[in-house]
């Protein structure tokens, strides 16, 4: 009898830890689609013991002209395995960080005017809620062709 406790605990504790995955010890990172902001959320044991907020620029960009009027959407980006640093991407959301950092370097460099970029933001969040934000990436390097 003892053996078998001790093989089931191997096996519910022990392999998701080898395999990186599990939340007995790991941090999902989620992005609001409706404010571009950020959270962590550390696991021990199953249970949540840290949240930590981070308002990107692009979360400040959007909040200069848009007023957030929605509760946060919050869709998860990635899972990080904390005992090997292993990442777990989630497929429909996984580059949406650095997309929408990138979005703000893009409108930065291309010294878009403020109303174009009301414009841009407005249509971002509407493709990131879709989960479509590549197509728009597109769409902005050809507007920043044309400056």
């Amino acid at each position: 009898m003892l053996i078998f406790l001790i093989i089931v605990a191997i096996s519910l504790i022990g392999i998701p830890i080898i395999l990186g995955y599990s939340e007995i010890y790991c941090v999902h990172t989620d992005i609001d689609i409706n404010s571009g902001d950020i959270r962590h959320i550390r696991y021990m044991v199953f249970i949540p013991v840290s949240e930590k907020y981070v308002q990107t620029s692009f979360s400040k960009l959007v909040r200069k002209f848009k007023k957030l009027r929605h509760e946060p959407d919050w869709k998860r980006v990635n899972t990080r395995g904390t005992l090997f640093r292993r990442v777990f991407p989630y497929p429909e959301f996984h580059g949406a960080i650095n997309a929408c950092e990138s979005f703000v370097e893009l409108i930065n460099v291309y010294n878009i005017p403020e109303a174009e970029q009301r414009q841009l933001v407005g249509e971002y969040l509407n493709y990131l809620k879709e989960g479509r934000i590549n197509q728009f990436e597109d769409k902005l390097q050809v507007i920043g062709k044309n400056k």
